[in-house]
């Protein structure tokens, strides 16, 4: 199928499934969860993790079918998405805070700008084909 012969398609792709799963975990997660007692920050954490997890496995075996070292690739993968998740913690409130725009737009434009650097970060840094 030529959809899935262009990795930035393939990246796009995982990615929609990504986003997809994110939405859909977190309001699940907590409607089970909550009732239970447990926070909704514990919860948007733990929903945070599965997803990293999920997405570094797509991005390794479906986007840039990597055979690299698991472990490094996981760190630098996830370090940028712990990154950009603590990243968007402080920016978020902060422009919508001094522009006062709205967050919903403000969300969409820092969504965007993370996708293009996640992957160029990807596919040059945690999935990159060594030289050896």
């Amino acid at each position: 199928m030529k959809l899935l012969k262009s990795q930035q398609q393939r990246f796009l792709l995982a990615g929609g499934f990504n986003t997809a799963m994110g939405l859909f975990l977190f309001p699940v997660a907590q409607t089970i969860l909550g009732p239970l007692g447990v926070s909704y920050m514990v919860t948007l954490v733990a929903c945070t993790f599965y997803v990293i997890l999920q997405a570094y496995a797509l991005g390794r075996w479906f986007v840039f079918n990597s055979r690299q070292k698991p472990f490094r690739e996981f760190i630098f993968f996830s370090a940028f998405q712990w990154g950009y998740f603590a990243f968007n913690l402080v920016a978020l409130p902060a422009i919508v805070t001094v522009w006062k725009l709205d967050p919903r737009i403000v969300q969409f434009c820092i969504s965007c700008i993370a996708t293009v650097c996640s992957y160029f970060w990807q596919s040059r840094v945690v999935f990159r084909v060594s030289a050896s």
